[in-house]
């Protein structure tokens, strides 16, 4: 019985962490530290092959590469990120 009691505050204990832990917004991720992993030849620009490497899609890749050139700056990257960010928070 009193083995059974134990148990079932571990349990609720645990549960509760767990919850409580889904409720704190994820981190950002560091703009700079996902360029750099996306630009495999370290070129200072990302193609479209490295951008599906790192498993990214091809549209994500053409709406970030704000003038078409096939190639995304570090601007341009930086620039489609924060524009992601505020259409995902207002939604």
């Amino acid at each position: 019985m009193i083995l059974r009691l134990i148990a079932a505050h571990i349990v609720v204990a645990t549960a509760a962490v767990a919850f409580a832990q889904t409720d704190a917004p994820p981190p950002l991720r560091d703009p700079a530290a996902i360029f750099a992993k996306a630009d495999a030849n370290k070129d200072s620009v990302i193609v479209l092959e490295e951008w599906l490497a790192i498993g990214r899609r091809e549209m994500g890749f053409n709406l970030m590469d704000v003038d078409g050139n096939g190639k995304m700056t570090q601007a341009e990257f930086a620039a489609g990120l924060a524009k992601f960010r505020a259409y995902a928070k207002s939604r």
